[in-house]
């Protein structure tokens, strides 16, 4: 048996509509998908259209909170798809893969998702504010779901050794009362817990305190 349509008020979140139906239930959508489907007040909807409109209300919902995470920082496509993964889960809503893949694709479509341009980002980024090492940058990247290919010819270039001196020639400041020995066995385990490699804190050390 069809539903029918008897009213349609706006909600108080702004392009947000209610629709009232003949069985009793009252069915959120947004005003985009109020206009595809030429909702209006009497039109009788099968289960299949009504099913239809609700995954397509799904869609528009998870379009909508991926362009707020998009406006925040760029995102690679595995942030995304998870942060949608908990605003469903948190509405109480399971879209299901195929409207996951609906909503990527048109990201996609839109440029707003690209995973190479991310990654050349947030290496800028790391190089700037976090001055991390190669090893850090790349398991950053392979936890936002970048090729491992993608990142090993990001890095390709990556030099890390005026970052470790940088940061090793800061912390050489808090060693003063320490002996020479002490100073480098200290900043080695320290420039290795920040992952850079072994070649890299050899230089670095040897730059700041002479060669052993």
């Amino acid at each position: 048996m069809a539903s029918q349509i008897l009213r349609l008020s706006q909600q108080r979140r702004r392009g947000r509509f209610n629709l009232h139906l003949n069985d009793g239930r009252v069915i959120g959508v947004a005003d985009k998908i109020l206009a595809d489907f030429r909702l209006a007040v009497g039109q009788k909807l099968s289960d299949r259209r009504l099913l239809q409109l609700i995954e397509a209300d799904w869609q528009e919902k998870g379009y909508q909170k991926a362009l707020r995470l998009l406006a925040r920082r760029p995102q690679s496509e595995k942030e995304i798809s998870d942060k949608l993964s908990l605003y469903f889960r948190k509405s109480k809503i399971s879209p299901g893969p195929k409207i996951f893949e609906k909503i990527l694709k048109r990201l996609r479509k839109n440029n707003l998702l690209d995973d190479q341009a991310f990654a050349r980002w947030w290496l800028e980024q790391r190089r700037i504010s976090k001055a991390s090492s190669r090893r850090r940058i790349g398991w950053e990247l392979r936890r936002k779901g970048i090729a491992p290919a993608a990142i090993d010819s990001l890095l390709e270039n990556y030099d890390e050794l005026p970052i470790a001196r940088l940061l090793a020639a800061k912390k050489l400041a808090q060693y003063g009362k320490l002996t020479a020995i002490q100073r480098r066995q200290k900043l080695w385990l320290w420039l290795q817990g920040k992952g850079f490699a072994p070649d890299t804190i050899r230089a670095a050390i040897d730059e700041l305190l002479g060669k052993r």
